[in-house]
């Protein structure tokens, strides 16, 4: 849903591809929130890896292909 709304934002901005940018604010999106939820954690930490290789990836090349 959040990639489907930032699409249609670069639309009507204008934007040259708005695939591309949403998809790309979209995962620095992610990536900041990965990065602010292990802030303080020390040790090995897989959640995200998990999160952003696997299910943002796989998410969104999911919705590239069906929108």
């Amino acid at each position: 849903m959040s990639y489907v709304a930032m699409k249609e934002w670069y639309e009507l901005h204008g934007f040259s591809s708005p695939k591309i940018f949403s998809i790309a604010t979209m995962f620095l999106y992610h990536s900041i929130n990965e990065i602010r939820e292990i802030d303080g954690y020390d040790g090995i930490n897989v959640d995200p890896i998990a999160d952003i290789y696997f299910f943002d990836v796989g998410g969104i090349i999911l919705l590239v292909l069906t929108v």
